[in-house]
C-alpha cells in the first residue's frame, strides 16, 4: 500500500481521532472493475470485468474532517485488462483519499486532456456516464478496489461525514446499510477489497448491480441513484430506484439463467427495496404483497430465504 507513512507527530489539526501528523511518501496501488459491456450469450458471473488498460484513475487527497479535496491530486492509468493500477512517488498529509475511475479509455478514439470533468450524457454511447469512486484511510485499506458498490458507499459516506459523523462511523454505517438493501444479513463489507472475489456471494452481488447499473445508465444519470442512497441509506425511499431494480431483477429471473445461489441473492435484493428485513424462521410463511407497474406481487419468506412471484394483473376499470 503506502510506505513510508507515520503517525506518531505532535498534533496539529485534523479530526478529533486523529492522534498526529499523517505523512505519507510512497505507492498506493489497488484494482477498478466496471462492466465493459452487456455480453449477449454468456453466463451472469462472466460479467463484470477490470477495468480496461488505458482507464484513468485519479487519486484525490481529503480533508481528514470534512473530506473535502485539499487539492492534492494524482493521476494514474489502468496498467493491464484486470484494472491494476499504481501510484508512485505520493506524499500525503491526510490518511483519507478518494480514488475514481474515469468513464472513458485512453485509446486512439478518446486522449485525456487533464481535465476531470466529464460530460454526464455520452451522446454517442447513447448513455450516462459513470465516475466510480472509493474513499479509504490508507493507513487500514488494504488491496483496494473501486467498482459500483463503493460508488454508493462513498456517497453515503460523505452524507454522513457532512452531518457530522467520524469516517470509521460513517464507513461502518453506510456498509451496513448497503447489505441491508441487498439483504446480505451476517455478511462483511469486502467490496472496498480486491479478494471481495473469493466469497461466491459478493461476486454475485457484484455481478448483478454492475449488469443492473448498466440497465440504469441508459435511462437516467447514475447521480440520481447515488444520490437517493447517500441521502437516506436505502435505495427504497425513491419510488423511480426502487422500481428499476424491482424491474431489473423480476425480468432477469423471468428471461435469464439464474443458479440457485443467484436466486437467493436476487430475493434478499428483492425484499430489501422493500424493507422486508431478513427472512428468520420466526418469519417462516410472511408475505408482503407490493405493486410494481401495473401487477401485483408477493413477497414470502419460506426456508430461510425470499421469494417473489407476480399474481395478477390490476384493472384498469
Amino acid at each position: 500500500m503506502c510506505a513510508a507513512c507515520s503517525g506518531d507527530k505532535p498534533t496539529a489539526g485534523g479530526s478529533a481521532e486523529e492522534t498526529g501528523i499523517y505523512a505519507c511518501e510512497g505507492s498506493v496501488s489497488g484494482r477498478a472493475a466496471r462492466l465493459a459491456q452487456r455480453p449477449e450469450k454468456t453466463d451472469l458471473l462472466e460479467w463484470t470485468s477490470g477495468a480496461e488498460d488505458g482507464a484513468v484513475i485519479r487519486l484525490s487527497e481529503l480533508d481528514s474532517v470534512t473530506l473535502d479535496t485539499t487539492g492534492t491530486f494524482y493521476y494514474t492509468l489502468c496498467m493491464n485488462s484486470s484494472g491494476e493500477f499504481s501510484f508512485d512517488n505520493v506524499a500525503l498529509r491526510s490518511p483519507y483519499v478518494m480514488l475514481e475511475l474515469a468513464p472513458y479509455v485512453e485509446s486512439e478514439w478518446w486522449q485525456w486532456d487533464g481535465n476531470w470533468s466529464f460530460a454526464e450524457y455520452d451522446s454517442v454511447g447513447e448513455r450516462y456516464t459513470v465516475t466510480y469512486s472509493v474513499i479509504v484511510d490508507l493507513r487500514k485499506a488494504k488491496n483496494i478496489d473501486i467498482n459500483v458498490m463503493t460508488y454508493l458507499e462513498s456517497s453515503r459516506i460523505r452524507n454522513l461525514v457532512n452531518q457530522g459523523k467520524t469516517f470509521e462511523t460513517a464507513k461502518q454505517q453506510a456498509d451496513g446499510e448497503i447489505l441491508e438493501t441487498l439483504g446480505m444479513y451476517g455478511e462483511p463489507f469486502v467490496f472496498d477489497k480486491s479478494d471481495y472475489v473469493e466469497s461466491q456471494n459478493s461476486r454475485i452481488a457484484m455481478n448483478f448491480l454492475s449488469g443492473f447499473m448498466w440497465g440504469w445508465n441508459c435511462v437516467a444519470p447514475p447521480s440520481e441513484m447515488a444520490n437517493a442512497f447517500a441521502t437516506t441509506g436505502k435505495l427504497s425511499q425513491v419510488d423511480s430506484v426502487r422500481d428499476f431494480f424491482a424491474n431489473e431483477i423480476y425480468n432477469w429471473s423471468k428471461y435469464g439463467r439464474t443458479s440457485d445461489s443467484e436466486g437467493a441473492f436476487l430475493g434478499g435484493f428483492m425484499a430489501g427495496l422493500y424493507e422486508l428485513g431478513e427472512c428468520t424462521e420466526e418469519r417462516e410463511g410472511f408475505m408482503e404483497r407490493v405493486t410494481l407497474n401495473d401487477a401485483d406481487m408477493n413477497i414470502s419468506c419460506g426456508s430461510g430465504r425470499w421469494t417473489y412471484k407476480k399474481i395478477f394483473m390490476q384493472s384498469n376499470a
